[in-house]
C-alpha cells in the first residue's frame, strides 16, 4: 500500500497490480498527479476472479506402478542411448517388452540394423539419426537417455561443458 496524505484513517483500498512487467499499464504514481483513486490505471481493466478460481489443484498422474503392484514392461517402441557399464543393458532385459532402437557412443556415425553409433557432441549425428528414424516412420515416442549413468571418469575432457546429447533430439 502506498502512503496516502489524508486518508491515514478512512481505510485502505487494493491496487490490482500487474501480473508480469509488459502488461502495458502503468501503476506509477507522478507528483503532484492529484488524489490517488486506487484504480491502477484503466477503471475496470482488471477484474476479481470468483472464489472457485483463486487456487488451483494440484492433479497427479501416477506414473509408475505402486510397490505392490507387479512391474509391467514397456510395449512401446524406445529410443535408448545406450551406456558401456551396461544400465542400458539391463534395462533393455526388464523394463521394454516392444521394439529397442539402440544409440551408442563412438567416433563416426555408423548404423548396424537397430543399431545406431554416433558422435555424443555431433548435433549433426543426431539430427542424421532422427531423420533415419523419420524417413522409415520408426521414430519412438519414448526416448531412454542412459549415457548419463556412465561414471564420470570415463567421460573425455571437457565433456561436461558441453550441451547435453539429449538436447540435439529435441530440437
Amino acid at each position: 500500500m502506498l502512503p496516502q496524505p489524508g486518508r491515514a484513517d478512512r481505510g485502505r483500498a487494493r491496487v490490482p497490480l500487474p501480473t508480469y512487467p509488459f502488461e502495458g499499464t502503468r501503476y506509477w504514481v507522478e507528483p503532484g498527479s492529484g488524489p490517488l483513486t486506487g484504480t491502477g490505471g484503466t477503471p475496470g481493466a482488471v477484474r476479481k476472479l470468483p472464489l472457485d478460481q483463486w487456487f488451483s489443484t494440484p492433479v497427479w498422474r501416477q506414473a509408475v506402478g505402486t510397490l505392490d503392484a507387479t512391474p509391467e514392461p514397456i510395449a512401446d517402441p524406445v529410443l535408448l542411448f545406450a551406456d558401456a557399464g551396461g544400465t542400458a543393458a539391463r534395462l533393455t532385459r526388464h523394463a521394454f517388452a516392444g521394439e529397442v532402437l539402440t544409440v551408442t557412443a563412438g567416433t563416426d556415425y555408423a548404423r548396424d540394423g537397430d543399431t545406431w553409433t554416433i558422435r555424443p557432441d555431433s548435433e549433426e549425428d543426431h539430427a542424421r539419426l532422427v531423420r533415419d528414424l523419420l524417413a522409415e516412420e520408426r521414430l519412438p515416442d519414448r526416448i531412454v537417455h542412459a549415457w548419463s549413468t556412465a561414471s564420470a571418469r570415463n567421460e573425455r575432457p571437457g565433456a561436461l561443458n558441453r550441451p547435453p546429447p539429449a538436447a540435439h533430439v529435441v530440437r
